[in-house]
């Protein structure tokens, strides 16, 4: 790689890590991760549960 090529590189990694939007759709997605995989906890975990509640009622 020619010199020119590795300061450009260089260059280009230290905007990528001063850029903070990257890191904040990073950290929203890690949220929305952890979220859904709560929600899909609960719903195996308490699925069972709840069903007979909504069975045969007066509905």
């Amino acid at each position: 790689m020619r010199a020119i090529g590795k300061a450009r590189l260089y260059r280009r990694r230290l905007r990528f890590l001063r850029f903070e939007r990257g890191a904040t759709v990073v950290e929203y997605a890690l949220m929305v991760g952890l979220v859904a995989l709560v929600a899909v906890s609960a719903v195996a975990l308490l699925g069972t549960k709840v069903a007979p509640l909504f069975e045969g009622g007066p509905f």
